[in-house]
């Protein structure tokens, strides 16, 4: 194990990281004392799930386009939109 002082990982950072992904441990020395130890992060293994056609389905499912609405409709969805929110009466431009 490695020892590193607590101003290297100011002015060395891009190196400890490259060590620290290779696997390497370090101890942390902070005015002459041992103050820590930098260890690597263990990489959970990803479990591979099997392929599920059904949900494979359902997912293209909702991602085909949605029907294009005329303006009247869009209209319509917007005055009705605005009245629940606000109220019947609100006047039209």
């Amino acid at each position: 194990m490695k020892y590193i002082k607590s101003t290297d990982l100011r002015y060395k950072t891009s190196s400890i990281v490259s060590q620290l992904r290779d696997g390497e441990s370090f101890y942390l020395i902070h005015r002459s004392e041992v103050v820590g130890e930098i260890v690597p992060r263990k990489k959970d293994k990803q479990v591979n799930k099997p392929f599920d056609p059904v949900a494979f389905k359902e997912f293209l499912e909702g991602l085909k386009p949605v029907p294009h609405l005329t303006d009247e409709e869009r209209e319509r969805n917007y005055r009705k939109h605005f009245e629940k929110k606000y109220g019947k009466y609100i006047s039209r431009r």
